[in-house]
Order: C-alpha cells, then structure tokens, then sequence
C-alpha cells in the first residue's frame, strides 16, 4: 500500500462555524506552548554543554574572531565612506578581511567538533536525559490541558517531533524552532484508526466522519459533485459526537481499493479572502506488473537537479539513463514572466505605501492654520511604518474618527487603501497561479520519471550552504543576489520532492560530480558558473550539466537480477528503522538511569 493525498475545494463551516474556529485558535497556541517546551529543552542542553570540556575556551575564542572580523569590516567600511565609492578597499584591507574570515571559520569548526565529543560524555548523557524527561512531562501536561481534540493535536504533535530533530547548533548558533504569528489560519483533523472504506464512509453511520450527498437545493443552483462532510471534531455529555459540517466539491472519485486514514480541514488566508479546502489522505493498493510486461517502468536514471539561465528559460534539471538516453527540464519565459510579476506587484505596492507615508508626514510637519490634529494621531510614529496591513487599520480607525481639517489628507490615504487592497489581492492571486503552474509542471516531469525508470539517482546535497545570504562586502553582490532570486524562482526542493513522492529514489555522495569527466574519470578544476561546456585535458567535451547526470548514474547501477525496490518497501524500512531506533533509545536511557542510581537506592527498590 502507498499513501496519497486527496485535496478537494470546501466551504466554511455550515454547523459548528463557532467551535471549528475556537479548535484552530487553540490548536495554534498549543503549538506555540510546544515550541516554547522545545526552545527551554535546547537551551538547556546547550548550557550544560556550554559549561563542560573545553567548550567554554572556545566559544570565547569564536567570540573573539568575530569581534576581530567586525573590525576588520568597519574599516574597509570607513574607508569606502571616506572615499565615496565601493572599490576604494585596497587589497591589503580585502586581505585582512578574508584572514578574519579564515580566522572565524576555523574557530567555529572547533567548537562544533568540541561540541560534537561532549554530547559522548557519560555526565552530559545523563543530564540530557534528565532534561529530555522534564521535557516531555511539560509536553503531556500541555496536552492536557490544551482542549483541542485528539485528531487535531496529533497532527500537531507530528509537526513539532519533526522539528525537535533538527540541530541543536546552525554552525556556532543556536538552532531553534520558531513561533508561530496568528494569522486567522488553522487545521483540524481526525485520524481514522484502521482506516476506513469510502463506502463506509458515504453510509454515515460512523461517529469519526461521514460523508453524504448535498441535498438538492429548491432553486436549483447546487453544484455537482457537492458532499456534505460531517467531521468530529468534540464530545458532548455521554460521549455523544460533535460535528462540524462542510460542503465539499469531490471532483474526482477514490481509487479502487482505496482505505482513508486521515481527513483534514485546512483554512488558508489569500490576501483578505479565506480559502477552504480539505484533504483525504488515503492507503491505496501497489499495481503488480508482471516481469515480462512491457508497460512496467525499466532501468535507472541520473538527474542533476540545478538551476542555470539559458537564454530566456531556466535549466532546472538533466537527466542522463542506462540506455544513453538524455534530456532536461526547464522552466519555460511565460511561466518565469509569471513567477516573476507578482514581485512586480509586490514593488509597486511599497511605491505606493512609501508615498502615501510621506503624505501623512508632510501634513503633520506643516499643520494647516486652525487645524487641531488629535493625540491619537500625532502619537504614531509613521516614518518608521513598513507594513500595509498597519496603515489600512490606521485608516479604517481614522474612518470614524474624523476631525476638521482632515479631508483631503483622508481622501487620499482612503483612495490608497482602495488601491493597495486591489494590487493585493492582484498580487496574491498572481502569485497562486504561478506558484500552481510551476507545481504541476515538475509533477508531470516526476509523473513521467515513475511511468519509465524503475530507479531514479539523485545527489545527496545540502541545500542549507547556498540558502545563507550572501557576503555582503564582496564586489559579486549583485551576481550573488541575482542567484539567489533564480534558486526562489525555480525552487528545486519542490522538484526534489515531487520526485521523491512519485519514484523509487536512492541518493549518492554528490563529491565532484560536476568535475569529473564522466568518460576518463580525470577531476579537473575549472570556473563552473561561467564555463558550461567544458574540455577536459583528454580531449572529451560534454555539457557540464549533462556530465553530472552521467556521474550521479555511475555511483548507482540498478542491478539487473536484484528486484526493483517499490515506494511501499522503502516505507516499510525506514518505518521499522523508526520503531527499532526508538526502542533502542528507550532501553539505553533506562539502563543509564540504572547506573546512575546509588546502591541504597537499587536496594530500596
């Protein structure tokens, strides 16, 4: 069986409009109560690790480089004021700089490795079990008291263990999960144990979730494909369910076999609109092929997935098989003119903003005779306002609130507010359809790579190194930014991850992929972001991109009389993987906690 998901369009709530709000403004504040647990746990292993070793003298010495670099900064800094232009640094002062750098750098790598060799202590073990414990009787205890239904605050739960694995250190710094602002949007959910036949589902008789056809209504203006989802979402006196009742447009049917697992409600915000939808997620069977059909996906194939600008389109991936087949996947000029203008519009809203702020401030710098303005309006700070959202509230308070002398001023910053919420949901509902036309072009692309190949090699690459900003004292800044709006543009996490959900992947170490000559193996160093075909010292020439593919095949050849490997297998695995790490952790903490213990207290027990 493998999982998928289902999305339909909804409406808000029909019944239980009320209750259905109050679960998502609780299940947000959970999850904030769960971060705030996380954050206190971190923290508190990070200072029993910042006190233990060597630890402490090297974080004094990281400390100490990077006030070195901030010096070494400010006077290239001053001395680009002093002579007003951006080359004025002299190479000595570049030269210092990158020695600060290099400084910081080896700093850092120090203190990660010191880090890395307490976390192995058996003190520090211990105390971190310690904390790992209080922390989760903080986290049951906000369970218990959270008042958000079960189905719900799983997911939530979910969310929050996938994050507690994250780092406890980015580099040097502190590594934490974030708070989450409310916004008006939420989820609620419930998990169906066993799963459930979606004809089980369409009696109505089960006090999880039911599903039946909208009634026709007396005008005659009901939609096809309209349901009816009742979904619990409570319990009343005597265990008797709550539902929460939706209108659902199911515009395609389940698959044969299908079993529901989970039913989610989302409420997602665009621009001043909310947008409903719900998702099924549902187990459907394997299809079987048979060995000799013909049908059934065959081989393997490399992708090097990577963005490079070619001429008016975007390269976001090269693939290269077993059979010498090759090809790519670029981002066509119309959908990157449609990526790009809703950050068009986006600018043209701050124009606007900035304009309609130096209105209010020019009127308050010269008041016009007789004209009281209000404490409620001089009190504001405008000139350091960055947010639409502030101003509009402002000028819908303003709005009854007026006072004399005010009407021009009011007239223009209410001719503003009708435009800017214009451009924004211009904006916001560019920006879907873009964001949904990219989607669906690498899901076909991974479509079409599950449908061939029966394996598909991607490089084992750490996106988090060219995620962080730039330097912002290097002469290449332009150039490094102009990537870093091409890596937002094409977002090859998505490509991975529709690949990811549609093949069998298997990944590789991605060392030199790009400089290695495919044909003779020889590793030769050459300017990759300006060369991309490139002549290797044997006389082979190959497109860079296309050599990579090649590579990236070559450290993985699908075996001919292995069994291809199915999405299912590899869920299986790493499921089982989960479930045994777990219990090994379980057992090593108890007998560490055994250990711990002195000799009258064993003899006590």
């Amino acid at each position: 069986m493998s999982e998928r998901v289902f999305r339909y369009g909804g409406r808000p709530p029909m019944q239980q409009e009320a209750l259905v709000r109050s679960q998502m403004r609780l299940a947000h504040a959970y999850r904030n109560d769960l971060v705030q647990i996380e954050r206190g746990r971190r923290a508190a292993i990070r200072e029993a690790i910042a006190q233990a070793g060597d630890v402490p003298a090297l974080s004094r010495a990281v400390v100490a480089a990077e006030e070195m670099l901030e010096r070494s900064l400010a006077v290239v800094r001053t001395s680009k004021v002093k002579a007003r232009s951006r080359n004025a640094a002299t190479p000595e002062l570049r030269a210092s700089v990158e020695q600060a750098r290099k400084v910081l750098r080896e700093a850092k790598r120090a203190l990660a490795e010191a880090r890395k060799r307490v976390r192995e202590d058996e003190t520090i073990v211990r105390r971190c079990d310690e904390i790992n414990e209080l922390a989760g009787e903080l986290r049951r205890s906000a369970r218990a008291y959270c008042g958000v239904y079960w189905g719900t605050y799983l997911r939530i739960e979910a969310a929050m263990q996938a994050s507690s694995q994250m780092p406890l250190y980015d580099g040097a710094e502190p590594n934490d999960p974030r708070f989450v602002r409310w916004s008006g949007e939420g989820t609620i959910a419930i998990q169906l144990q066993h799963g459930l036949d979606p004809s089980k589902l369409l009696e109505g008789k089960d006090t999880r979730a039911r599903l039946r056809p909208m009634p026709p209504s007396a005008d005659g203006k009901c939609g096809k494909n309209i349901y009816l989802l009742e979904l619990r979402i409570g319990t009343a006196a005597k265990r008797q369910p709550i539902f929460a009742t939706f209108s659902v447009r199911l515009h395609r049917p389940f698959p044969e076999g299908a079993i529901i697992r989970w039913i989610a409600v989302h409420c997602r915000r665009h621009a001043s609109n909310e947008r409903w939808y719900v998702d099924f997620t549902i187990s459907v069977p394997e299809v079987v092929r048979a060995a000799d059909d013909p049908t059934a996906p065959k081989g393997a194939v490399g992708i090097d997935v990577g963005w490079r600008v070619i001429g008016d389109e975007i390269r976001v991936a090269r693939w290269s098989d077993d059979s010498n087949g090759e090809g790519e996947l670029r981002l066509p000029a119309a959908l990157i003119r449609e990526l790009r203008y809703a950050d068009t519009l986006r600018a043209l809203r701050d124009e606007k903003f900035n304009l309609a702020i130096g209105f209010i401030v020019g009127f308050l710098a010269e008041v016009p005779a007789g004209v009281v303005v209000p404490e409620w309006f001089k009190r504001e700070r405008f000139s350091q306002w960055r947010s639409c959202a502030r101003l509009e509230s402002f000028v819908r308070y303003w709005r009854s609130h007026r006072f004399a002398g005010d009407e021009d001023l009011f007239i223009a910053l209410e001719a503003w507010r009708y435009r800017d919420s214009h451009l924004w949901h211009f904006e916001v509902g560019q920006r879907r359809k873009a964001l949904g036309q990219r989607r669906d072009l690498y899901r076909v692309f991974a479509s079409k790579l599950a449908k061939t190949y029966a394996l598909v090699v991607l490089p084992k690459f750490d996106r988090s190194k060219i995620a962080r900003r730039p330097n912002l004292e290097r002469p290449e800044k332009h150039q490094v930014e102009k990537a870093r709006s091409n890596r937002h543009l094409v977002a090859t996490s998505e490509l991975e991850g529709a690949i990811k959900n549609a093949c069998v992947v298997e990944y590789v170490a991605p060392e030199n992929v790009t400089l290695t000559c495919s044909q003779c193996q020889i590793i030769q160093q050459f300017d990759a972001a300006k060369e991309l075909v490139h002549t290797c010292p044997n006389g082979h020439v190959w497109d860079q991109d296309d050599n990579a593919a090649t590579n990236i095949l070559n450290r993985r050849v699908l075996k001919p009389d292995a069994p291809s490997p199915t999405p299912t297998d590899t869920k299986e695995v790493k499921r089982n993987e989960r479930w045994l790490r777990a219990r090994r952790g379980q057992a090593e903490r108890t007998e560490r906690t055994q250990k711990s213990k002195s000799p009258s207290d064993n003899a006590a027990e």
